[in-house]
């Protein structure tokens, strides 16, 4: 019996991931995937992996290294501006 009730909740749980679309659910994961490309959190973790573990596929250091070094400097001039800004007012 308690097997019988167990099932049933496995196919409403099917049935409720069915109608919302497998479509969605991918568009969904699709947008996730470009946000997660703007945390510099995820290229030094990737980069302490590939030093750590050289043997394993990871994401190319370049990318790595450019994405780090693009963002820092993107970072360094908002915030020299920003110094500026209220230092002159």
């Amino acid at each position: 019996m308690h097997g019988d009730a167990s099932t049933g909740v496995e196919e409403a749980r099917i049935n409720r991931r069915s109608a919302a679309g497998p479509s969605r659910g991918r568009a969904n994961r699709d947008r996730l995937k470009i946000l997660v490309l703007f945390n510099p959190l995820v290229y030094m973790t990737e980069a302490l992996r590939t030093s750590i573990t050289p043997e394993l596929p990871h994401m190319a250091i370049w990318a790595s290294v450019l994405a780090l070094t693009g963002g820092s400097i993107a970072l360094s001039l908002v915030s020299l501006r920003t110094f500026i800004r209220r230092v002159v007012n």
